[in-house]
């Protein structure tokens, strides 16, 4: 494990930028044609993939091949999509912005939803903790995300009459290292939303793809801990969830061996991204190995009788099925209602990257919102 993780391997601005120009435009020159050579000969990566997810699974397993931490964020066009989605009149009406200062830093909220309706009156108020390996991205690549599950559980489609969604812009790593990042999602969630905002907890979905479950599990531990006091929410949607940060463990699981040829990480991305995480400590192994940082050595206790229902959703083909398995098994064991989608032939956070063009994947998380819903108003 690091002890100095270096954001970029160059010493010149220039350097790295040119580094990162010829990568990416010798990728998107070179990938079509390597990628129609290897189809024709072995087939798709995944049975049944399409051409355009081959494609979009081989330039994010070449950028992670290639790019420092710093690099990895220029490559995520967070803020074109931000912009494609206003641009649609009909959304910006949906869409508000809001900043909170939190122990001194910044947090942006990105807002979706109906603004005649207020936060309480809601049926459903969505928190989402964004993916990105704790060190890139922001909300503004799941606007969209937002909006296809909001129309899925609004009437006529659902059964809903007002859902709003509350993306979080958390501190990234390396700017800051934990628990920053659990400690602002706790904040957002007991002092905004179910505080300021009086929204009743039962109505709070809970929701993060990748990294973005990891820490909403954690703030949740260290609610239990803190602030006993405070209700949890009403429900959890764990997508693609990375719940085990300590990458000697990881990479000896069944999932991670046979999946590399599929997905898109690699070893070092993720050990770096860890390491930018949890910063400068005397012993990382422990703290990697800490429920509240890797909720999969959580054991039934640390749930206790008062967790979230909760809904994981993983690919059968990506390396972190198996740990969403042992999160399953101990979120049962502890007698938390959970439900399990497992996406046939899906790589890592496939409901997200497939979200505009399969339906059922809206229409699922939509259901999950209406149980929530209803077990609010019992």
């Amino acid at each position: 494990m690091p002890k100095d993780v270096k954001l970029s391997t160059f010493t010149s601005p220039f350097l790295e930028s040119a580094h990162f120009w010829t990568v990416m435009v010798t990728g998107v020159i070179t990938l079509p044609i390597q990628i129609g050579i290897s189809r024709a000969i072995w087939g798709p990566f995944v049975p049944g993939a399409t051409f355009g997810q081959e494609f979009q699974r081989r330039i994010i397993r070449m950028s992670h091949e290639n790019f420092s931490m710093q690099q990895l964020r220029w490559s995520i066009p967070g803020a074109m999509l931000h912009d494609m989605f206003l641009k649609d009149p009909e959304n910006a009406k949906l869409y508000e912005q809001e900043k909170l200062t939190i122990a001194g830093r910044d947090v942006v909220l990105h807002s979706v939803g109906d603004k005649l309706v207020s936060f309480k009156d809601a049926d459903i108020v969505v928190i989402y903790v964004h993916g990105g390996g704790f060190n890139i991205a922001s909300t503004s690549g799941y606007l969209a995300l937002f909006k296809a599950v909001s129309n899925a559980a609004l009437a006529p489609n659902g059964k809903l009459k007002s859902v709003k969604f509350i993306g979080i812009d958390y501190t990234l790593s390396p700017g800051a290292h934990f628990p920053v990042a659990r400690d602002e999602i706790a904040h957002v969630y007991k002092e905004h939303v179910i505080g300021k905002l009086c929204v009743n907890p039962e109505k709070v979905v809970m929701a993060g793809d990748s990294a973005g479950p990891n820490i909403i599990f954690s703030s949740l531990f260290a609610l239990k801990k803190s602030s006993p006091e405070t209700p949890l929410p009403g429900s959890i949607i764990a997508l693609s969830p990375w719940f085990d940060t300590y990458l000697p463990n990881l990479s000896k699981r069944p999932s991670w061996i046979e999946n590399q040829v599929h997905d898109v990480f690699t070893y070092d991305v993720l050990d770096q991204a860890a390491s930018n995480y949890i910063g400068p400590t005397s012993d990382p192994a422990a703290l990697l190995q800490n429920h509240e940082v890797s909720p999969v050595y959580a054991k039934p206790s640390d749930f206790g009788s008062s967790w979230p229902m909760t809904q994981i959703w993983y690919g059968d083909k990506e390396v972190f099925a198996d740990e969403a398995k042992v999160v399953l098994a101990t979120l049962k064991t502890a007698g938390t209602e959970v439900e399990e989608v497992i996406g046939e032939n899906k790589v890592h956070i496939y409901a997200v990257h497939q979200i505009d063009t399969d339906p059922s994947i809206a229409k699922k998380m939509a259901e999950w919102l209406e149980k929530t819903a209803a077990k609010a108003s019992l």
